[in-house]
């Protein structure tokens, strides 16, 4: 059980450090963590969940598994479904 919920502590924290990651401006890491905190404590306390609770629910809503790409052939170009991986589905949630 213990390594369960290990696992899903880690997922948190890549979910939290990607935030981080798109909210950095001009190198201003500390400035970027005090909004995200601050953004996630004031949800928290309206929702009651706690802010691992809320990055994993926002990651499940926006979670994309498949995504639609053009390919040529034959001087035709049809649109094919391809799966998504991992680290591609979070910059989606992300952007």
């Amino acid at each position: 059980m213990l390594r369960s919920n290990y696992k899903k502590k880690k997922h948190v924290f890549y979910l939290y450090e990607k935030f981080l990651g798109f909210l950095i401006k001009k190198g201003y890491k500390v400035q970027a963590q005090q909004i995200l905190n601050s953004t996630l404590q004031k949800i928290s306390k309206k929702t009651g969940f706690s802010s691992s609770k809320i990055l994993l629910l926002v990651f499940l809503r926006l979670n994309t598994f498949v995504e639609v790409k053009k390919v040529r052939v034959r001087r035709r170009i049809n649109y094919v479904p391809f799966p998504v991986k991992f680290k591609r589905r979070v910059y989606l949630m992300l952007k």
